[in-house]
């Protein structure tokens, strides 16, 4: 009999939890794959099976491009005393002029000193990046080890000494066309009724990010250990998991799961 596949995270959190005490360090799970590839979807798709799993999510590791800029919600910063046509021509003009999609991008100093942190079992505070104001905020989130830590995000292979912390690689395989769309859909659910700012991302499509895939992002599935296609397109806000490639993420699962 056939039929969508059952998981039990219970049982695997209490097979998990087992398993960890014999391990010496945790498992760290790195997810790779262009931009709209389906990272974050499996990502949440693997801690719904091992709730004890935390994930690292690369755009909170982003460089605070504007003017270093840091701000607390709470207490009113130099943006709030500014016009709000200016801050978002400011913030427009960064957009058109940053390489959101080269490694130079990234704080990998942090986020290799936050792996590092929490494979010793030690705590540590993850930075939290506005991406629609491109700033760091002043708070960060308090992220306590885990046996299961999940880092995803489309330049995480292009970074060796991130890669040698990683215990299984896994690059989403998505067709190029699918990850426009799923870009496009999004980015008209950011800013609805913004045609210059879909006009500026399209064009910025064409100029880095389908450059910076080819030259950055592609060539790093070599350094996987699963390759899982995702060819499925959907409207809603989620990626339908059953378009997905089931048994490759049972392979996840599993290997996780045996890993001593």
């Amino acid at each position: 009999m056939t039929g969508k596949r059952i998981y039990s995270p219970l049982a695997n959190c209490k097979k998990l939890a087992n398993q960890q005490m014999m391990r010496k360090r945790p498992y760290v799970i790195g997810i790779c794959g262009g931009p709209s590839s389906g990272k974050s979807t499996v990502a949440k798709i693997i801690k719904e099976q091992l709730p004890q799993a935390i994930i690292l999510n690369l755009i909170n590791f982003y460089k605070p491009i504007r003017g270093n800029m840091r701000r607390s919600r709470a207490n009113s910063m130099v943006d709030d005393q500014r016009d709000e046509k200016e801050i978002k021509e400011e913030i427009r003009e960064v957009y058109r002029r940053i390489d959101f999609d080269s490694p130079d991008a990234i704080d990998w100093d942090l986020l290799n000193k936050g792996v590092q942190s929490l494979k010793n079992y030690k705590p540590f505070n993850k930075p939290i990046y506005n991406q629609d104001e491109m700033i760091r905020l002043a708070e960060t989130d308090h992220i306590k080890p885990s046996p299961v830590i999940i880092i995803e995000g489309h330049l995480i292979f292009s970074n060796e000494e991130l890669i040698k912390k990683m215990d299984l690689k896994v690059f989403l395989d998505t067709d190029d066309d699918v990850r426009l769309s799923r870009s496009v859909l999004k980015n008209s659910r950011r800013h609805p009724g913004d045609m210059q700012f879909l006009k500026d991302f399209l064009q910025k499509y064409e100029q880095s990010v389908k450059p910076n895939f080819e030259k950055y992002i592609e060539p790093t599935k070599k350094y996987a250990d699963i390759i899982l296609p995702n060819y499925g397109f959907t409207t809603e806000d989620a990626l339908d998991i059953y378009k997905m490639n089931i048994p490759a993420i049972d392979l996840i699962i599993n290997r996780v799961l045996s890993e001593q």
